[in-house]
């Protein structure tokens, strides 16, 4: 596993000071996106994402969570470093994830969701602003 990028690490304890208990990678790092689960010894579990600066993905976050908050997690900072490179954000712990395969019920609730969030994104005039350069078959990019 990858340590913490040190601007974040620092940045993180100076804001949360003494209350940090873990950071911890969530996947491995790669060119266009870190996670890390940030746990405080009150319990409290964030989650810190960064992605590089021309990648608007805490600011759509941010929006899409703005305009359907039961179906987005919040971003609570959406640029914890702004001399940094890349745009570190601070989301709220959206729940734990079921890793067993995927049962109707919960297909269909995902579907209600993901149609809830389209009907309220689908009029949005900020959005495709956000998006603008988001091409589908360069994301892997």
């Amino acid at each position: 596993m990858h340590t913490p990028d040190t601007d974040i690490e620092k940045h993180l304890h100076t804001l949360f000071a003494g209350t940090i208990q873990s950071l911890d990678p969530c996947w491995e790092p790669c060119e266009w996106s870190r996670v890390y689960r940030l746990t405080l010894r009150d319990g409290t579990h964030l989650f810190v994402k960064g992605t590089p600066r021309n990648r608007n993905e805490a600011l759509v976050t941010q929006h899409l969570s703005t305009l359907c908050p039961s179906c987005i997690p919040r971003v609570l900072m959406a640029d914890l470093v702004p001399a940094a490179p890349w745009r570190w954000f601070l989301l709220e712990d959206a729940g734990e994830t079921d890793p067993s395969p995927l049962s109707r019920p919960v297909a269909i609730e995902a579907a209600r969701i993901l149609g809830r969030l389209q009907r309220h994104a689908s009029e949005d005039q900020v959005l495709p602003g956000l998006l603008a350069g988001c091409e589908a078959e360069r994301l892997q990019q």
